[in-house]
């Protein structure tokens, strides 16, 4: 079961994502989602989504800045991915391509990658906007992959960060979606230094909401010192 989000209101839309554009509309109240079918086929060589969207704001003040839009993809066994920037509803119309891939979702559930974009089984479009009424409404298309890319490691912060007791190094996968699964280390001869996969994120009033894409930290002691090479292994 997905606990971390809770519909109030949800548009429940029957139709495939097809080859056309599937058009949706959804509430501007708190929680309010609309449920889009996928075909998993059709997203197994996609490299993006493209979406676009209107609102229809009621008289009175503008949008307010904590209104935002979130996309979650739902896999058949229940793994879910959001995106890792939610998209500000600041305005009346607007137009995105989101990549798919793991710099531009997040989960509790591992980083996402093919795997996932394989075993999709809906999507969900989420409103948040708690001082917002109204509605949104746009359309969702698929663009399909010309190719993937190399995958390649980025800092995530500059340096070693102090969290607590520790100094963290902390890492991003970028580049490919072809490493969903597997491990990251820092070795040095026959020293290991193992990375663990973290998803920063808040839940407020019980909603979940990802801040960033996951990240790979290796986590040292105050005094202690490491260095080597980054080694991914494929799971």
């Amino acid at each position: 079961m997905i606990s971390w989000w809770r519909p109030i209101l949800a548009v429940m839309l029957a139709s495939a994502l097809g080859a056309e554009d599937l058009a949706f509309e959804v509430a501007v109240a708190p929680a309010a989602q609309a449920r889009l079918v996928v075909r998993s086929d059709l997203l197994a060589q996609a490299s993006a989504l493209k979406l676009s969207w209107s609102r229809d704001l009621p008289p009175g003040p503008r949008a307010r800045a904590d209104a935002y839009l979130d996309i979650c993809l739902v896999t058949a066994d229940e793994r879910f991915f959001a995106l890792a920037e939610p998209l500000p509803l600041d305005r009346a119309t607007d137009a995105v391509r989101i990549p798919l891939d793991a710099a531009h979702w997040s989960g509790g559930d591992g980083s996402f990658g093919t795997d996932a974009v394989s075993a999709l089984a809906h999507i969900r479009i989420r409103i948040h906007a708690p001082h917002e009424r109204g509605s949104v409404r746009g359309t969702l298309a698929v663009e399909e992959s010309s190719g993937r890319g190399g995958l390649s490691v980025a800092l995530a912060a500059a340096g070693l960060v102090d969290r607590g007791p520790w100094r963290e190094l902390r890492l991003r996968l970028v580049g490919s979606v072809d490493a969903e699964r597997g491990n990251l280390d820092l070795v040095d001869g026959k020293r290991h230094w193992p990375l663990f996969l973290d998803q920063p994120a808040t839940v407020d009033a019980g909603d979940w909401r990802a801040h960033g894409p996951a990240r790979w930290t290796l986590r040292l002691r105050p005094d202690e010192q490491a260095s080597g090479r980054l080694v991914w292994t494929y799971g």
